[in-house]
């Protein structure tokens, strides 16, 4: 332990001795403070009277204020003490002496109290505490000269002619000695001088800074060159304020005031300066200067401090900000990759499944009791690789990869085929619906199945939350170069601060319990799909329960803008890897297709065991030649016996990546095999890599009877 805890030890155990130690501390306090204010109150008396009492500068009562506003307002008869004995052995009757000192100790507590409580900040770093500080000064200054002078009439040592000139002086004395005397010792004294946070180059910024200033005080007010007017001089004193206050800051302008007034002052009484007078008549320039220096200088380098830490606060919210969009990039990313690790990890176990779903349904005739049941696992599938899918798609939005395959498209025929994808859910829900389409082609440019994606959303959003025989309408019509398109539902309706809401990812306007409720990201997905066509859409509702209306505008094709191709979500075109699946349709219930159709060898290379069994059994059902294969070695085994005409290749094997095994495929075989990459990793940038390494497809598992069906007819 060292001897300070050892200390603190001991005195923990005597409570008297601690209660001795503290008043050992007042004792000095009260004597260091007593000593203080008396010699400045002394000195200040002798050398620069302008009445026997009243003095043109009074630097104690600074003293007095800097004592009481850091160590308490105990120590105030320390200064009533020392002003008391000042005065008396400068000659003051004994009831003078005393009012004085009454009126000095309420100055100081006075000033104390009045700081503390306006939250004045000892650091002078804003306009606000300089200007706190002087209007202090300013009013208790005058509370001690009206006391001082009231008791130096009442005994007759000032006549009534020369009160208010007496009062005016001792208010400014007592004024200038708290802004330059106290100014001075609050800023030196409230944080300790830490030498590290200077430069060389500050520290002989400010060894010029006070040679300047004390050479041109020295030349004005001491009179070194004869015949030299020094009151045409005097102004040249604020270049170095101005230059101190801009550069050097608040700690060392109190030492420049200071500074100034003290070779101002001595120079004065001395006999040089533009001030000097045998009669001391010209002491109110002398006053108004040093006041207009002193204040000019606090508000001057407050405001400037006060700038200074609004940009070093703004620059660190900046650097806050930068930090906080580089955490956000981050996340995002992060994001981004989770949902496409878990869009494949997910995708994987269910390839099996859809497969053998698939295969149920083609075999549902030797089971009928089952049809439901089949049906019902098959839309659930179904709907789980939607929202996959509708996840892929939130991900490649938002990190601005997501193209769009535009072409002219017809308007009525996008909406005409949204329809017949949800009239069979309305129809189970009983709903009256009506759809006003009109007979006259709207054509736009646009991506046909995104747009479908959109307008499938809204059918099924109004079939989900309007209840059972409720109505539900489709209209559309051109408004100049607008195409505008209208869902109205008769539902549960939208609360008003929702209406905004709806169309942020994975937030919902209706209970997450509710049935079908989802994940909350198909109305951002469809905002985001129309803002990508350079249109917009909205949300009307009454309230809860009386319905809802969502308004989709699109602009209308004037001339044949694109016929093929693709436009990425900035507006450049783009050649996108070939994709297979129709991203707005569930898997098809369709089978393969049936009537005359070459027979075809297939491969299926995929470490999912399950997986590529299930695809086989599909092919093998359709009359073609499917064999599997779980890693690249036994795929090049395979090939040694089998010729396949197509090949299904998962990307992430075992023993080497899918692309590396499709070349030595391509090198090994001929004629060419067509190759169809099978991954469950579906984001473009996946399409793209696959469509470089020259395969001819790209498959995101699980894999319909729908996908497989349009590589055969390409086969």
């Amino acid at each position: 332990m060292n001897a300070q805890g050892l200390v603190r030890d001991r005195l923990r155990c005597f409570p008297m001795k601690r209660t001795l130690l503290s008043h050992i501390s007042l004792a000095a306090q009260t004597v260091v403070v007593f000593c203080a204010y008396f010699f400045a109150a002394h000195y200040a008396l002798l050398f620069n009277p302008f009445h026997d009492f009243a003095v043109f500068f009074w630097p104690a009562a600074g003293i007095g204020l800097a004592a009481l506003f850091f160590l308490g307002y105990r120590l105030a008869p320390a200064i009533a003490a020392a002003a008391f004995l000042a005065n008396y052995l400068n000659g003051a009757p004994v009831l003078v002496a005393l009012a004085i000192a009454a009126g000095n100790s309420f100055e100081a507590v006075a000033s104390a109290y009045l700081l503390k409580r306006t939250g004045f900040d000892p650091l002078f770093k804003r306009l606000k505490d300089g200007l706190l500080f002087t209007a202090v000064a300013l009013l208790t200054g005058l509370s001690a000269a009206i006391i001082g002078t009231t008791a130096l009439s009442l005994v007759g040592l000032i006549s009534a002619v020369g009160f208010p000139l007496t009062l005016l002086v001792w208010w400014i004395g007592d004024s200038l000695g708290i802004l330059v005397a106290a100014s001075f010792l609050i800023r030196w004294l409230v944080r300790p001088i830490q030498l590290r946070e200077r430069t060389l180059f500050d520290v002989i910024e400010n060894i010029v800074f006070f040679f300047a200033l004390s050479f041109a005080i020295v030349i004005i007010f001491l009179d070194p060159i004869p015949d030299l007017n020094s009151t045409q001089l005097l102004y040249l004193t604020f270049v170095p304020i101005t230059w101190g206050a801009l550069r050097i800051g608040p700690r060392a302008m109190t030492l420049a005031v200071g500074l100034i007034t003290a070779l101002a002052i001595v120079g004065t009484l001395f006999g040089g300066g533009p001030f000097f007078s045998k009669d001391l008549s010209d002491i109110f320039l002398l006053q108004a200067y040093l006041g207009t220096v002193t204040i000019i200088s606090l508000l001057f380098v407050a405001t400037v401090e006060e700038r200074k830490d609004a940009m070093h606060r703004e620059l660190r919210h900046v650097v806050e900000l930068q930090e906080d969009v580089e955490d956000l990039s981050t996340a995002d990313k992060a994001k981004n990759d989770f949902i496409a690790i878990l869009s494949h990890e997910l995708r994987n176990p269910l390839a099996p499944v859809v497969s053998s779903l698939e295969l149920l349904r083609l075999n549902v005739a030797q089971m009928p009791q089952f049809k439901d049941t089949i049906d019902a696992m098959h839309d659930q599938v179904g709907r789980i690789t939607r929202l996959l899918d509708d996840l892929l798609d939130i991900a490649r939005i938002s990190r601005k990869k997501f193209n769009l395959q535009v072409a002219r498209t017809n308007l009525q025929d996008v909406l005409a085929h949204s329809v017949t994808m949800v009239e069979v859910e309305m129809r189970k829900r009983g709903h009256a619906f009506t759809s006003r389409l009109p007979e006259t082609p709207i054509w736009i440019e646009g991506d046909s199945l995104r747009l479908e994606q959109v307008f499938v959303n809204l059918l099924n959003n109004a079939a989900k939350y309007t209840d059972v025989g409720g109505k539900i309408s489709l209209t559309a019509l051109a408004r100049g170069d607008t195409a505008e398109i209208r869902v109205h539902d008769s539902g549960i309706g939208i609360a008003p601060q929702m209406l905004q809401a709806i169309f942020e990812p994975f937030r919902q306007a209706h209970p997450a319990g509710r049935e079908s409720a989802g994940l909350g990201i198909g109305l951002s997905l469809a905002k985001r799909f129309i803002e990508l066509h350079g249109g917009s859409i909205g949300v009307e509702s009454e309230g809860p329960g009386k319905g809802s209306e969502f308004i989709v505008r699109l602009p209308v094709a004037k001339t044949p803008l694109l016929t093929e191709g693709s436009k990425s979500s900035n507006g450049h075109a783009s050649s996108p890897a070939g994709e297979v699946r129709d991203p707005a349709s569930p898997p098809s219930g369709s089978g393969l297709a049936t009537g005359p159709r070459p027979r075809l060898t297939v491969l299926i290379v995929d470490d999912n065991l399950q997986a590529a069994e299930g695809i086989a059994k599909l092919l093998n059902h359709a009359g073609h030649v499917a064999r599997t294969a779980h890693d690249g070695a036994s795929a090049l085994h395979t090939l040694a016996s089998f010729r396949p005409e197509i090949i299904f290749l998962d990307i992430g094997l075992p023993d080497g990546s899918g692309y590396e095994l499709a070349q030595k495929m391509r090198q090994y075989l001929s004629p060419q095999p067509i190759i169809v990459a099978l991954t469950g990793y579906g984001q473009e940038e996946d399409k793209q890599r696959a469509h470089e390494e020259g395969f001819d497809a790209h498959l995101t598992k699980p894999v319909s009877i729908a996908d497989l069906e349009k590589v055969m007819e390409k086969a």
